[in-house]
């Protein structure tokens, strides 16, 4: 007897780690995004001798005794479950999990990929246990921000006032005035701000470098020429830029970063997620930027993604990361039962 389930979670724009419960200190709202760059996971359930975790094609296998967020996360989801589920699932409690994920989203870049890949835990589980009600809750004690990837769309993060962080979950929400150019203005000064402060600390914080500070005259040039807010920029924990537009500007703001920041010959895989045709940059455009190319193969890579719906069961059998047997595609079998 065994129980396999297989999901999918959306990236989204940020991460600032808190503390032991990750509690949010304040008002938080951001946006699940998707196009491709996600976090896929499967959980499979079975009366196995141990618990087994691959990341990313790396495995581990430990009791669910040990130590550690994930298994932290994974007691959590039982403990609910055993509230939520039925009497005749009780034994289902006693089994041990494989555990598989994959995250083609770019990892350790301030990216938010960790909070993908624990909503996607969670979101998993509950699914696999038959958890039901809010489970922001129980994705927010892996990473503050996971809370808010398992909804999608516009979501924000209640602070709460249980100290124990019980009422410290997040919430989808409707946006009722579609002002682009007020929360691109606003999300340009927010990040200004962080880094503002990062870099006024002893000794200071410093993410951005010269290429992030690059994107963000480029971004200010685009403005100006266009004379309205176009596209807004935000940096986290990370030299990494996040860009905001409308999709009709999409093509022409790409066609001027294409222009800026060439892509390598060989870079095969320089735009990635949505696809999208770019026009080559207008001369009178190129001439009012008056900001001079850079090396060719200066950015890694574009991923161009757009607002999300949120987790999802992946039902595509193919699509599965492990095997009818429970064990991972690409590790090798570890449980001897």
């Amino acid at each position: 007897m065994s129980s396999q389930i297989t999901s999918s979670v959306p990236a989204h724009n940020a991460d600032r780690p808190g503390k032991q419960l990750h509690i949010e200190t304040g008002l938080q709202i951001f946006f699940v995004t998707s196009g491709g760059q996600s976090c896929r996971l499967a959980c499979f359930l079975a009366p196995y001798v141990a618990f087994v975790l691959q990341l990313n094609g790396v495995g581990a296998q430990s009791t669910l005794g040990g130590g550690g967020l994930v298994v932290k996360v994974c007691s959590h989801v039982r403990r609910r479950a055993k509230v939520d589920a039925e009497e005749s699932n009780n034994g289902l409690y006693s089994w041990h999990l494989h555990v598989c994920s994959e995250n083609n989203f770019p990892t350790a870049a301030g990216l938010a990929s960790s909070a993908a890949g624990y909503a996607c835990l969670v979101y998993t589980l509950a699914k696999l246990y038959g958890v039901k009600g809010d489970i922001s809750s129980i994705a927010r004690q892996g990473s503050g921000s996971a809370c808010r990837s398992v909804l999608g769309g516009f979501v924000r993060w209640h602070k709460g006032c249980d100290p124990t962080g019980l009422d410290s979950i997040a919430q989808q929400i409707a946006i009722k005035e579609r002002n682009f150019e007020m929360f691109a203005e606003l999300t340009m000064k927010d990040s200004n701000q962080f880094h503002a402060m990062c870099l006024d600390t002893y000794p200071p914080a410093m993410y951005m470098n010269d290429m992030s500070h690059s994107i963000v005259h480029l971004i200010h040039l685009l403005n100006s020429e266009k004379g309205r807010t176009k596209v807004a920029y935000t940096f986290d924990a990370g030299s990494n830029a996040c860009l905001y537009l409308l999709e009709s500007d999409v093509s022409a703001v790409l066609s001027a970063i294409n222009h800026v920041f060439p892509p390598a010959n060989d870079s095969v895989e320089y735009l990635k997620g949505l696809p999208v045709n770019i026009d080559p940059l207008d001369k009178k455009v190129a001439e009012s930027l008056a900001m001079k190319p850079h090396e060719s193969g200066s950015l890694k890579f574009i991923i161009h993604t757009q607002l999300g719906e949120g987790p999802q069961v992946v039902q595509d059998l193919d699509q599965h990361l492990l095997t009818p047997a429970g064990d991972p595609k690409f590790l090798n079998p570890r449980h001897d039962n």
